[in-house]
């Protein structure tokens, strides 16, 4: 059998990425050549991954090597064995083996889930009190917000209207088409920091 396989879990759902072939396994992964840098999507053999356990492991240790750009080659990777041993440095522990590895894991994702299920009920239990969240003058905040905002906007369109009246007087243009141009040949942008349109102009003119 010389076509790659799908490999599956104990549940029988298949493991993305992970394939097997002629008894080794293999993970599919977007990686550079380093030859060339070009990216290329293709499948790398997980040297030293005996069954289907080491491959998942070894297929992570892969993937996190080719986010940190440890791995760079399209054509192979490195023996599991050694990515075991780097990461048991990385972790503080030499002598770190896959079972202990795998329960330093699990105690860390306990943890984890222990501290969103403690949030989550303190959460709650502020809310059966009657605690609001988030800022607790929101309903003031907010229309003092849109008078600065509007303070700020109205003090830029009356400058927008000095500089456009100075280009109509100096250049002799009445056109909105070519106000709009005149301001946009300046670099003076909008209020969004777009160029100027003869609506622009128009709505500006407007509201002096």
């Amino acid at each position: 059998m010389n076509s790659f396989q799908r490999v599956f879990d104990k549940s029988d759902r298949r493991i993305r990425g992970l394939w097997e072939r002629n008894g080794s396994f293999y993970v599919q992964a977007m990686v550079a050549d380093p030859e060339t840098g070009l990216k290329k999507n293709n499948r790398i053999r997980l040297e030293g991954a005996a069954n289907r356990t080491e491959a998942i492991k070894a297929m992570y240790d892969v993937l996190k090597g080719i986010k940190a750009g440890e791995i760079a080659s399209t054509k192979s990777a490195p023996d599991f064995k050694t990515f075991r041993e780097h990461y048991g440095k990385v972790a503080g522990n030499p002598h770190a083996t896959p079972f202990l590895i795998h329960i330093l894991v699990a105690v860390a994702e306990h943890e984890r889930n222990m501290i969103s299920s403690r949030t989550k009920s303190a959460l709650d239990a502020a809310r059966a009190r009657g605690v609001k969240f988030g800022n607790p003058r929101y309903e003031e905040a907010i229309p003092k917000a849109n008078e600065a905002w509007k303070a700020i906007a109205a003090d830029r369109n009356a400058g927008l209207r000095k500089v456009v009246a100075e280009v109509m007087e100096k250049t002799g243009l009445t056109k909105l088409a070519e106000i709009a141009e005149a301001l946009n040949l300046r670099g003076i942008k909008t209020n969004r920091g777009c160029g100027f349109t003869p609506t622009h102009i128009h709505r500006l003119l407007k509201a002096a």
